[in-house]
């Protein structure tokens, strides 16, 4: 079919009916979905995986270190070389160890109590001692007796042109420091910050005087008056340590410095300087505390003549004598209690036999009982005789009448002796009465004083607790003062000994024979390791960040669509176009890698190659147009039949790349503005067919989507062997969509390292939803050189001396 028989047909299907066959695609059209690799490529091939989705094995990391082997060198290198140029400038410090032993256990020459006892061995104790000798009291001790402000070491001599340039520096701070206050005071002026509050005023009103915070009238002390005696302390202090053995009773005074001899004399000294102080501790504290106690000797003593004297005094007023036994009024009131339990049981006894009487008196048949109860030897025999009478009574009662002399001089005689009886129990119970008025009367009088005699003996203890509580108070006072006047002769005889110190020094310190900072051995091989870490981290962590494609293996292991080849990046002259060096160099990497893509086209399955091929990517400038040309170039070359059609009606590239721009082109003929044959180009370079992508349209989506553009692909497809549709990128707009149904095959262009691996699996999706057909894939902008170094089986396939040797015997 011809040129105008093509353009018949679309204007047919402009008029509505096509009047074109089926499409030209029958069995030479790839399905959807079918697979192939180019030269072994594919999803199933053996080599290693991809990083980001299978295990990392030692290639892998060997690949790492070898890709990033400039980085990590570079890095190793400046790191180490900086330390050791580093370590080279410091300064030398040298360090000298001094140890103290506490020893506490010395010979007690006067067996007296020690003021200052021994030190109590334990680590709590050793850690005081060690604080005690790093103290600030014993380092300005140091300080003075080394004499350290006179020391070049210490306290320098300003070289020539240090006190100039000290001179300027205070003057620079003198200037500053004037600037701030006059500043502040302008600040205050206008406002900004709040004026100071006026300084406190104390006195009569007559003369203001400031007044001074407590702190502000201690007295000044020497360390306060000396600022440089203080600077050297603390200069000295940041040259000692002191630590204390965890399992010894060893101290260790260290003390490090520039000068090896200061190392040893400091470390010495500070030993010295605390077994002294030790000693003369131990001497002020036995003489301040002999003083304390003479002084309360003498007031104890005084007070115990006092307390002597209260209490001999209060025992002559109080009556109490000396004896320890029961007083006077105590003895007596024992025995009146005596007396009166003995009179409250007689009056008792004396009162049961008085009622016991008055009862028998007024019931005299009971009299028979008045012996028991009286006991009395009178009416006991006159009782005999009653008895006697009564049985006479009787006995006549048998003979005689009641009437008869007998019987009542017998009965007569029996009242008479009654009455006798009943005389004498009323005696008797008169004397009981007596008797126990008696016995009442003594139980009142002893319990009056019983009653006397207790109010007295209250008094008497009343007065008894406070004798008792002056008593208590003289012993004290006496204990008191015998244990201060033992405890002072003790004291006495340790002022006229020489007080020993709890520890002594075991080892002197010695000047070391070499610094112990810096080690610059090890200072560099950590540096060297350190580097080398920090640098492999590095490598790994932009490992970790490349989120592009850099191998076609990797590639095919992710999204599951086959690779066609890599283009790799190429150096032109200005103003040269890649597709214009194919002729010219036939034997370079960059038209081996065309062919390679025009062969994997050609080898597509179906046994038939595609007709209609689509030209994409996921984002601009992954090099779609210079590859399109470079693969249409080289089908010319090899005697194809080829045409490139601009598809990117929005950002139109092919004319301006070809020097056709403004012409007309593929929007033109959609919209009907021109007819075929005149939109069709010829590059005279290459020979390549094109038609651009014309003039400036607002939806270009319609006109790709139009039946005329379908008509446009057929006609094409029918006069060339090879149409190829360069496209705008799939995620940019959807043109490109649009045409996938249209091609045979697409050539998807993701550019290598670059283009986001998300972002190529999602432009591969919106092309599988839309049913395209074979999508290959294609590697652009390769650095072949960094691509070699990739455990790829297609690292370095292009790339290689085997490759050059071949192509440089030809």
């Amino acid at each position: 079919m011809t040129i105008q028989s093509s353009v018949r047909s679309l204007k047919q299907a402009g008029d509505g009916d096509t009047g074109i066959p089926a499409p030209h695609h029958g069995a030479g059209r790839i399905a959807p979905g079918a697979y192939h690799g180019h030269y072994g490529h594919g999803p199933d091939r053996n080599g290693p995986p991809d990083p980001a989705s299978a295990g990392i094995d030692l290639r892998f990391l060997f690949g790492v270190l070898r890709r990033h082997k400039v980085l990590i060198i570079g890095l190793v290198s400046l790191i180490t070389v900086c330390a050791a140029l580093y370590v080279s400038q410091l300064t030398p410090l040298y360090r000298a160890d001094a140890q103290i032993v506490l020893d506490p256990d010395r010979r007690n020459i006067v067996p007296v109590q020690k003021v200052v006892g021994d030190l109590s061995v334990d680590w709590q104790t050793a850690e005081t001692e060690a604080a005690v000798i790093a103290s600030h009291e014993l380092a300005r001790e140091a300080v003075l007796r080394l004499q350290l402000a006179d020391s070049e070491l210490f306290n320098p001599e300003p070289k020539a042109g240090e006190a100039e340039s000290r001179g300027m520096v205070a003057l620079f701070k003198d200037l500053l420091r004037q600037g701030t206050a006059n500043l502040r005071v302008w600040l205050q002026d206008v406002g900004v910050l709040a004026a100071p509050p006026p300084p406190r005023r104390a006195g009569d009103g007559t003369a203001a005087q400031t007044v001074r915070e407590p702190w502000e009238q201690v007295p000044a002390t020497e360390s306060n008056t000396d600022p440089l005696i203080e600077r050297l302390t603390s200069q000295y202090l940041a040259g000692l340590s002191v630590f204390a053995s965890e399992r010894s009773r060893v101290i260790t005074v260290r003390y490090i410095s520039t000068d090896p001899r200061f190392a040893a004399v400091a470390a010495n000294t500070t030993a010295a300087l605390y077994i002294e102080s030790q000693a003369e501790t131990k001497t002020e504290v036995t003489n301040k505390a002999g003083d304390w106690l003479r002084g309360r000797v003498e007031e104890v003593q005084a007070r115990l003549l006092e307390s002597r004297s209260r209490l001999h005094e209060f025992r002559q007023q109080s009556g109490l004598g000396n004896g320890s036994g029961p007083s006077l009024p105590a003895q007596q009131l024992a025995q009146l209690n005596s007396q009166l339990v003995n009179a409250r049981g007689n009056m008792a006894e004396v009162r049961a036999r008085y009622e016991q009487v008055q009862q028998l008196l007024k019931n005299p048949g009971e009299i028979e009982t008045a012996a028991a109860v009286l006991d009395s030897d009178l009416i006991e025999q006159l009782r005999v005789q009653e008895i006697r009478l009564n049985r006479r009574v009787a006995e006549l009662e048998t003979q005689f009448r009641d009437s008869h002399p007998k019987m009542i001089n017998a009965r007569a005689e029996l009242a008479n002796l009654q009455d006798r009886i009943e005389n004498e129990v009323g005696k008797i119970a008169s004397n009981l009465g007596n008797e126990y008025q008696v016995a009442q009367v003594r139980v009142r009088n002893l319990e009056t004083e019983i009653a006397r005699l207790q109010s007295r003996i209250d008094e008497l203890n009343d007065a008894e607790v406070k004798l008792q509580t002056l008593q208590s108070e003289v012993d004290a006072n006496e204990e008191l003062y015998r244990t201060l006047l033992q405890r002072l002769k003790e004291t006495s005889v340790q002022e006229d000994t020489i007080q020993q110190p709890d520890a002594r020094i075991i080892n002197q310190a010695q000047p070391p024979g070499g610094p112990f900072y810096p080690n610059k051995k090890i200072f560099v091989a950590m540096a060297f390791i350190v580097s080398a870490g920090l640098a492999v981290c590095l490598a790994f962590l932009l490992e970790y960040l490349d989120a592009g494609f850099r191998s076609l293996t990797q590639m095919e292991n992710q999204t599951g669509h086959p690779s066609l080849g890599l283009v790799p990046a190429v150096k032109l002259r200005r103003n040269q176009q890649p597709h214009s060096t194919l002729a010219l160099r036939q034997g370079s990497i960059f038209a081996e890698s065309i062919r390679t893509l025009r062969t994997s086209l050609m080898l597509a399955p179906g046994g038939k190659r595609p007709s209609v091929v689509m030209v994409t990517s996921s984002v601009p400038h992954e090099g779609k147009t210079s590859t399109t040309l470079s693969l249409a170039a080289q089908m010319v070359q090899t005697g194809q039949r080829c045409i490139v059609v601009d598809c990117d009606l929005r950002v139109a590239n092919l004319g301006g790349y070809l020097g056709f721009a403004d012409r007309l082109g593929l929007s033109d003929f959609l919209a009907g503005n021109a007819r075929l044959d005149e939109v069709i180009e010829v590059d005279p370079a290459s020979g390549v067919h094109f038609i651009t992508a014309g003039s400036e349209v607002y939806h270009p989506d319609e006109l790709l989507g139009s039946d005329v553009m379908v008509n446009l692909v057929r006609a094409l497809a029918q006069e060339y062997e090879t149409v190829i549709l360069d496209t705008p990128p799939v995620l940019a707009v959807s043109d490109a969509l649009l045409l996938a149904g249209k091609a045979d095959a697409v050539v998807y262009l993701v550019h290598w390292g670059k283009t986001k691996r998300e972002l190529v699996q999602r432009g591969l999706q919106h092309l599988a939803a839309v049913g395209a057909p074979y999508i290959g894939l294609v590697l652009s902008h390769v650095d072949l050189r960094k691509h070699a170094q990739y455990d790829y089986t297609d690292s370095g396939q292009y790339y290689g001396d085997a490759y050059r040797k071949y192509y440089g015997a030809r």
